[in-house]
């Protein structure tokens, strides 16, 4: 990745047109106050109090507010700023979390582990397919390339993040380095949902708004009552 592309370097590219187009399409709660960067910003260069989050991680990779508590207790096991996750990543993480439902079962931090790890992408972090070799491949099919990706972001109050997961949040989670070594979670092959969905592998896709609502993602739908 060229230094053109670096997280600390990279800025928004953004406009108010394009921007008020986005909330249009994924509003975001009133109570959180989103902010349009300025040029010269970066994502890290939010004001104090909030923290920049990139729109196609919700145009293309399903992500709502409020966020939910699965994804919330991922980021905060492997102590990964929210910023520096990609949109990439987090499509892993709304695709998975579509999948359980889909099996009846509610998603976790160790069923997650069972089948990704930590991984880096350039300065920023996403998840991969374990290393161990008897560790099926759960989302063969994954979207690896949107252009400008990074130059679309904007800020919005850290009160998306509950307290009780700080590492979210984590001046030092910024730009640390990390081990990628996490272990996988004891018996998880022994696991019937870890079996099931080994079984049935998918791909990672936009899901409609009946889907994300039912799987918990959308906190809200206009027919949601019906």
């Amino acid at each position: 990745m060229s230094a053109k592309d670096s997280i600390t370097t990279q800025t928004c590219e953004l406009s108010q047109e394009e921007f008020n187009d986005f909330l249009a399409l994924y509003p975001v709660p009133s109570e959180y106050h989103v902010i349009l960067p300025k040029s010269n910003q970066t994502i890290f260069d939010a004001p104090p109090g909030y923290v920049g989050l990139y729109t196609h991680s919700f145009s293309l990779e399903n992500l709502r507010l409020p966020l939910t508590e699965f994804f919330c207790e991922v980021l905060e096991y492997f102590q990964v700023h929210i910023s520096r996750l990609n949109p990439f990543g987090c499509a892993k993480l709304t695709t998975f979390v579509v999948m359980c439902k889909a099996y009846g079962c509610e998603p976790s931090v160790d069923l997650f582990r069972g089948f990704f790890n930590l991984c880096r992408a350039g300065k920023w972090l996403t998840f991969a397919k374990r290393s161990e070799k008897h560790i099926p491949n759960l989302l063969p099919k994954v979207i690896t390339r949107i252009e400008g990706w990074h130059e679309w972001f904007f800020y919005v109050q850290d009160s998306i993040i509950p307290a009780k997961y700080p590492q979210l949040l984590s001046e030092q989670n910024k730009l640390d380095l990390k081990s990628f070594k996490d272990k996988l979670p004891p018996n998880i092959k022994e696991n019937p949902m870890f079996q099931c969905l080994s079984r049935y592998p998918s791909s990672v896709c936009v899901f409609l708004d009946p889907i994300l609502f039912l799987a918990g993602l959308k906190p809200s739908w206009e027919h949601g009552q019906q």
